[in-house]
């Protein structure tokens, strides 16, 4: 998972490439342009914001959505990740 690249496309998707082979590994969905995204391959780790006002967590080894976060107000346009 180290070689991953996560480019950010507005229509709410977050696309995982393989920096090496060009191959897309993962695709991440929301509602709404994507505003940020953070990322950890050694955690596993992927986290983003979107326009429809979520931040969402994905495990990079399941391809899952973990969490859903709502409970905030207002729209989050940033999002990082710390050890």
């Amino acid at each position: 998972m180290e070689n991953i690249l996560p480019p950010v496309l507005a229509d709410g998707k977050v696309l995982l490439w393989d920096a090496q082979s060009g191959v897309l590994k993962n695709r991440y969905a929301q509602k709404g342009s994507i505003w940020s995204v953070a990322f950890d391959p050694k955690t596993r780790w992927v986290v983003s914001t979107s326009a429809d006002s979520t931040i969402k967590i994905f495990d990079l080894a399941t391809s899952t959505n973990v969490k859903t976060m709502t409970e905030h107000d207002g729209i989050c346009n940033l999002c990082g990740l710390s050890q």
